[in-house]
């Protein structure tokens, strides 16, 4: 279905998309070769551009999607001069992963009563290696207040691009207000309230098919208990997460 043939660079798309527009397409490929897995709808738009004169409003739309279904880096558009005069070959080039350096505040709020809440994110990727690191101090998402820092490790490819890998640990120190730890100590049948807490969480992801994916981990929990006595405690779970994507 996708096809391409001739390395040599069309020298008229330097005139611009209206010069361009007089060409018909040849053929179209997707590169590097892999059996990719896209939705039935865009395989028929990218099999209706051959014979078609190129639109390179269509081939942008095209380049959008490709990159959202696959869920990739990058998605680039090149032409080549076909094997028939004024005609044309397209290619489409993936770059599954990319490379860099980022750092994001994915929370900022301030409330009157209970202060900031910030978090800041800084993240390496190399090819299909992804390490970050995070600091967050957080008073509205759970009773207490949290602070501490994650750091996680991703592998976006195991053996297969199907399969993904992750680890994510966490280590926090709790802040009560006076009210809640009062009202523990006068119900020593509570739980109570801990100081301390640190997260491990394993995980794998298997793409079950495009715009679906399976989550299998396990989740592991140190306390370190406040009152009524200080001690520590553990609470495990296994996780599994099943993920619908829409692929229009």
């Amino acid at each position: 279905m996708l096809l391409l043939a001739g390395p040599a660079p069309l020298a008229a798309q330097e005139s611009g998309p209206n010069v361009n527009s007089r060409y018909r397409v040849e053929s179209v490929e997707i590169k590097p070769e892999h059996k990719y897995r896209l939705s039935a709808s865009l395989k028929e738009e990218i099999r209706r551009l051959v014979g078609e004169n190129l639109n390179q409003d269509l081939l942008d739309g095209l380049t959008a999607r490709l990159r959202k279904e696959l869920r990739v880096h990058t998605v680039r558009q090149k032409l080549t001069r076909g094997s028939q005069p004024e005609t044309v070959k397209v290619v489409f080039e993936i770059q599954r992963w990319g490379s860099g350096f980022d750092l994001s505040l994915p929370k900022l709020a301030y409330h009157s009563r209970q202060g900031w809440t910030a978090a800041a994110d800084a993240t390496v990727t190399s090819g299909a290696t992804r390490l970050g690191a995070g600091l967050v101090s957080d008073g509205d998402e759970l009773m207490e207040r949290y602070a501490g820092v994650r750091a996680y490790f991703e592998r976006l490819s195991l053996f297969t691009e199907r399969l993904r890998l992750s680890f994510d640990f966490a280590s926090f120190h709790q802040q009560w207000n006076a009210a809640t730890l009062a009202a523990l100590e006068a119900h020593p049948e509570a739980p109570g309230a801990y100081r301390t807490r640190q997260a491990f969480e394993p995980a794998l992801t298997i793409e079950l098919a495009p715009g679906v994916s399976l989550g299998a981990g396990v989740s592991f929990q140190r306390f370190q208990m406040q009152f009524p006595a200080a001690r520590t405690e553990a609470s495990n779970a296994v996780m599994n997460t099943l993920r619908l994507h829409r692929v229009l």
